[in-house]
C-alpha cells in the first residue's frame, strides 16, 4: 500500500513507501515521468529521514512543490505524524503541529478543501 500523487509542474507521478507483503516496509520516494515513461528515485539530501511505512495518506502542494505524508504503519507501529518533502531541495522535514492531533492510523482516507476565505483544510478519516 504505497501512495501516489500527480505533480503538475513535472508531468509526473510521485510515489512513496509501501510494503512487499513479506514484512518489509519501504520509505523510498519515486518519480514517474509520464512524458518519458521513466522511473527515477528521489534521494533525500537531508539528515532527517521519514521512517519506512505503508498505508499512509498524502497530499501534493502543487504551488510550493511539496509532498506531504500523514500517518501509516511502520515497524515502530501505527503513526500519526506529518512529514513534508520539498521537491526543490529534496529534503524531508518532520512537521510539528498544534491543537488536537488525529489518533494514529493507517489505511485511512483524507480529503482537502478550500473554505470561503481560501484557507486549505484537510479532513482525515
Amino acid at each position: 500500500f504505497s501512495t501516489m500523487k500527480y505533480h503538475n509542474n513535472s508531468n509526473s507521478m510521485i510515489m512513496f513507501g509501501g510494503n512487499n507483503g513479506q514484512g518489509d516496509n519501504f520509505g523510498d520516494l519515486w518519480k514517474f515521468d509520464l512524458g518519458k515513461m521513466q522511473w527515477h528515485e528521489l534521494k533525500s539530501s537531508s539528515f532527517e529521514v521519514i521512517p519506512d511505512r505503508f498505508s499512509v495518506s498524502s497530499y501534493m502542494d502543487q504551488a510550493n512543490n511539496e509532498f506531504y505524508i500523514f500517518g501509516g504503519n511502520s515497524k515502530n507501529g501505527i503513526q500519526n505524524d506529518l512529514w513534508k518533502f520539498s521537491l526543490d531541495s529534496f529534503q524531508w522535514k518532520s512537521l510539528t503541529t498544534q491543537g488536537d492531533v488525529p489518533l494514529p492510523r493507517y489505511r485511512h482516507a483524507y480529503n482537502e478543501f478550500l473554505d470561503s476565505e481560501g484557507k486549505l483544510f484537510f479532513v482525515v478519516f
